[in-house]
C-alpha cells in the first residue's frame, strides 16, 4: 500500500477523534458535565483549528495528499466528497453550539449557587 492511504488512514481516524470530542463537548453542555475531559476535548479542537488556520484553512493532510497524488482532485479522507467539503464549517457549527450550551449550563449553576447562598 502507497504512503497516500495511510495518510488518507490517519486523516480519517484524526477526524473520528475530533467528532467524538466535538460530541463530547455538546453532551457536558446538555447535561452541565464539567470535567478534565471536557478541557481536554476543547483544547483538542482547538488545536486543530490552530493548525488548520495556519495552513491556510485547509488541513495539512489534505495539503500532503494533494501534493503527493500531484493533483488536487484525489480524496484525502475516506468519506463521500460532499461529506468532506463540508467537515469544517459543519462541525465549528457544532462545537459552538456546545461551546454556547456549556456556557449556559454555568451561567445557571453559579446562579442557582448564588441565590442559594442569599437565602443561607
Amino acid at each position: 500500500m502507497d504512503i497516500i492511504y495511510w495518510v488518507k488512514i490517519l486523516h480519517t481516524l484524526i477526524f473520528f477523534l475530533a467528532s467524538v470530542c466535538i460530541m463530547y463537548i455538546v453532551y457536558c453542555g446538555i447535561t452541565g458535565k464539567i470535567n478534565r475531559y471536557l478541557w481536554i476535548a476543547i483544547g483538542i479542537i482547538f488545536a486543530i483549528g490552530i493548525i488548520h488556520a495556519a495552513n491556510g484553512f485547509e488541513c495539512p493532510l489534505a495539503t500532503l495528499v494533494h501534493r503527493l497524488a500531484g493533483r488536487r482532485d484525489v480524496a484525502d479522507i475516506f468519506l463521500p466528497d460532499w461529506f468532506a467539503r463540508n467537515i469544517m464549517p459543519v462541525s465549528t457549527v457544532i462545537f459552538v453550539i456546545g461551546v454556547v450550551l456549556i456556557v449556559r449550563s454555568e451561567y445557571r449553576r453559579r446562579k442557582a449557587l448564588n441565590t442559594k447562598c442569599r437565602r443561607d
